[in-house]
Order: C-alpha cells, then sequence, then structure tokens
C-alpha cells in the first residue's frame, strides 16, 4: 500500500532540503521501504586558532571512517538494487565532489536521482521500484 504523499510532503518553494529530506525518510518508512542516510555533509563550528587543529583533526578521524564529500545523501534498498538520491533545495548545484561520486556510482551500474523536493524523489522511488527506466543525468 502506498500512503498519499500529499499529507506528508511540504513541497513549498520555501522548504529546506532538511526538511524535503526529512519528509522524503518518513514516506519510506511509513511504505516499508528501507533507506539509509550517508551523513557525509556536516557542521564544523567556527573556531578559534586554539581550536584549529582538533577541527582538523576531527575532519581526518572522520575520512579515516569512510567520510567521502559529495557521496549521495541517501540509500534507498529497493528488491535487491540500490538507488542513490542526492537531495538539493531549488535552485541547488551539484558540487565537483558529488558529481564526481555520480559519475563513479552510473559508471558501476546504479542510478543517482538528483531531487529537488520529497515529491520529485517519491516520484523517482516509485518508477524505479516499477522497473521504469529511470534517465540517467548528465550533472
Amino acid at each position: 500500500m502506498v500512503i498519499p504523499c500529499r499529507s506528508l510532503i511540504l513541497s513549498k518553494p520555501e522548504s529546506s532540503e532538511h526538511m524535503e529530506q526529512s519528509a522524503l525518510v518518513d514516506w519510506c518508512k511509513l511504505n516499508h521501504i528501507i533507506v539509509a542516510s550517508m551523513p557525509n555533509g556536516f557542521f564544523v563550528p567556527t573556531y578559534t586558532k586554539k581550536d584549529k587543529g582538533r577541527v582538523y583533526g576531527q575532519i581526518k578521524k572522520l575520512k579515516k571512517e569512510g567520510y567521502a564529500p559529495g557521496f549521495p545523501d541517501l540509500i534507498v534498498l529497493l528488491e535487491g538494487k540500490p538507488l542513490f538520491i542526492e537531495m538539493k533545495k531549488r535552485g541547488g548545484v551539484l558540487s565537483d565532489n558529488q558529481k564526481m561520486w555520480h559519475h563513479t556510482l552510473t559508471e558501476l551500474g546504479y542510478f543517482v536521482a538528483v531531487c529537488y523536493s520529497a515529491n520529485e524523489a517519491i516520484f523517482c522511488i516509485e518508477n524505479f521500484k516499477r522497473g521504469v527506466k529511470l534517465v540517467r543525468s548528465s550533472n
């Protein structure tokens, strides 16, 4: 059963990337779709000169643990095949690292969707689930 998305999805022009991604994750959970977040964007607070080494040390540690700038935000697992989703706010553009990851993943045969709203991501998931061929983006 598919839950009607209009009751969950914000998709207002002022919606943030966080709000849209959260709405998408809620929809996936309600529809028993496995979704995992890839926390590759993280907040580094403003720091003083004395904190500089500590902050760079934290980033170095994260990289050793697999932090990969630009990796897609979400992995959706559908019947043995993953769909990678990069959520962007309206008007947002891909970074060079994101473009590199998207190219690498598509070269390996995976699909990466760049979505600007939860509704758009749901559309991609539903079509991918049905076997509708998604067009690979050249972003």
